[in-house]
């Protein structure tokens, strides 16, 4: 049965690990993708195959929750590049892993708020005058070709985050910097499927999610954006890139339609290869069953075995930071809706300060009278149409709460905007 189809919102989607694309969101715009792409190289232009293996690795635990971990492998590799005069690789994941977690709103404090932000700074500091080093010293050789790319996705991604503080117009001169950057690593090795990332971003945001002003600034610079050929852009790395996948497809469910048939069978198949590969961490569950609880809460419901499956990932998971446990703890919530009455190693902590995030409790209990609401008038229960409409009239309370509480909370303004859109559809009645 097809969904409702109410307008989709023009929001600032923020999410997750979607980082790398914000590394690479100023890349060059050219006309379409192509049908049939051409072979990719194995490495980046100067990336060895053992520091392409130690990027993958620190990937895999930065995925999968461990943060600390990721950051000490990072640094590792960095130590290596230098020595062999590598492309600094290691500074541009740095830059994504500590990036990302700021944009999330995971840090978990102001403390270690400042910390990250030292390290990404620091990091991307670094990989930019290394890159610079390695152009001039050795132009011609391999890694030097890699640069451009390097930072112009350091450029890019320094130039997003000043979004939460600035419009897009302000941000827009650091963002086409970034891209004669990109076009020139481009140039010189155009099969590298991690940049379709950016152009992913690129077309996708320009054309959905920035103000008018914006896309007339970049139509007088000759730069076309299309929606759909963001999306192909952001398939092509998704499904084909080395380090940017994982990043591409995060974007991708932020991007695609949740009230379009066949683009919400893609997502969800996304959600469960996210889930799978990191089974660590409880932020993938946690992102694919709020995603179903807002857009078709029918599939959480009525999922077969879906409450002995999040028992499972329950116990799988590993809580090695504020975020892994707020998480999970948000994970719980949902898990309420189906097992009210469940075991205490199932039920969330309620002294775990949740941030931003403290407004969900009040969500699950809304989700929770919307769907008593929804089930009764199925039913024919109500006795009257007075007792449905009180009943309507604290739903609508509670919205109105809840919305409030998100606007006055910690999280980022994109992250702000992204929830009051989920709060609304979520709580919509038909």
């Amino acid at each position: 049965m097809s969904l409702p189809k109410p307008v989709f919102r023009k929001i600032a989607f923020s999410v997750p690990l979607a980082l790398l694309g914000f590394l690479l969101s100023a890349s060059p715009v050219p006309a379409g993708p192509s049908a049939v792409p051409s072979k990719a190289s194995k490495f980046y232009p100067g990336v060895s195959e053992d520091q392409s293996m130690r990027a993958h690795n620190a990937l895999r635990a930065f995925y999968n929750g461990n943060l600390p971990r990721a950051e000490r492998l990072l640094q590792e590799l960095n130590l290596i590049e230098d020595h062999d005069s590598l492309p600094p690789l290691s500074r541009l994941l740095l830059v994504a892993a500590t990036g990302l977690t700021l944009q999330r709103d995971d840090a978990g404090g102001a403390e270690e708020r400042a910390r990250l932000k030292t390290v990404m700074d620091s990091a991307a500091k670094k990989g930019v005058d290394k890159c610079l080093a390695l152009e001039r010293s050795m132009p011609r050789k391999p890694g030097a070709a890699t640069c451009p790319l390097i930072r112009g996705g350091i450029d890019g991604f320094r130039a997003v985050l000043k979004l939460n503080i600035a419009s897009p117009a302000q941000v827009l001169g650091e963002g086409l910097g970034a891209v004669k950057l990109l076009e020139k690593g481009l140039e010189t090795d155009s099969t590298i499927r991690d940049a379709y990332l950016g152009m992913g971003i690129f077309h996708c945001t320009a054309a959905k999610n920035s103000p008018r002003v914006v896309r007339s600034m970049l139509n007088a610079a000759g730069r076309r954006v299309n929606y759909e050929d963001g999306l192909a852009y952001l398939r092509r790395s998704g499904y084909e890139g080395q380090y940017t996948s994982t990043a591409s497809q995060l974007y991708l469910i932020q991007f695609l339609s949740p009230y379009d048939d066949e683009l919400r069978r893609e997502k969800i198949e996304i959600f469960r290869t996210l889930q799978d590969v990191y089974p660590l961490s409880p932020y993938y569950p946690f992102l694919r069953w709020h995603e179903a609880l807002v857009f078709y809460p029918d599939s959480f419901y009525n999922a077969p075995r879906l409450k002995t499956s999040l028992e499972r990932r329950m116990r799988a998971v590993e809580t090695r930071d504020y975020a892994a446990k707020r998480y999970l703890a948000l994970l719980r919530h949902q898990y309420g809706l189906l097992n009210p009455k469940a075991k205490e190693e199932y039920r969330p902590d309620t002294t775990l300060d949740l941030g931003g995030y403290a407004f969900y409790p009040g969500f699950i209990d809304a989700l929770r009278l919307r769907r008593e609401i929804r089930l009764a008038a199925r039913a024919g229960l109500e006795a009257t149409d007075t007792a449905q409409a009180r009943r309507l009239g604290e739903l609508k309370g509670r919205e109105k709460k809840i919305l409030a509480r998100i606007r006055k909370s910690e999280l980022s303004p994109p992250n702000q905007r992204l929830y009051e859109w989920h709060v609304r559809d979520a709580l919509r009645m038909e």
